[in-house]
């Protein structure tokens, strides 16, 4: 939990509020997680906005690990939610692993009339 206490408040701000929870659970190869975080940024209106983050991952191997993620974000004074749902596959080299995601997001922006968006991404790291 987080509170921005504001030194001069007027009509129009107040003191911004971030709360976060979170609960994760592994249960042999198989890993799930989910966490909620609410944040006002403190203005009057419109700006309530709340991530809803699920996950799973399932270890294959000691090498490889499949996953799949969704995320919602519900923002005060946006027309729709955005979401993303990806499927992720990572490989572990030792010191360096691989990581690919595909993905689909909707409503870019919190805007319906945006359509929607495909993903990829490619991540490296490295541990000495």
């Amino acid at each position: 939990m987080e509170t921005d206490s504001q030194e001069n408040e007027s009509g129009t701000t107040d003191d911004g509020k971030l709360t976060k929870i979170g609960a994760s659970y592994n249960f042999g190869q198989i890993s799930v997680g989910a966490d909620r975080m609410n944040y006002d940024n403190g203005a009057t209106s419109n700006s309530d906005t709340k991530i809803t983050r699920l996950a799973a991952v399932f270890a294959a191997t000691d090498a490889i690990k499949i996953g799949a993620r969704y995320s919602k974000v519900d923002q005060d004074g946006k027309t729709a939610d955005e979401k993303l749902k990806t499927l992720e596959i990572g490989y572990n080299l030792g010191g360096l692993g691989i990581e690919l995601a595909v993905g689909k997001m909707d409503n870019v922006g919190g805007a319906s009339t945006n359509g929607d968006v495909d993903v990829y991404q490619l991540r490296t790291r490295q541990a000495f």
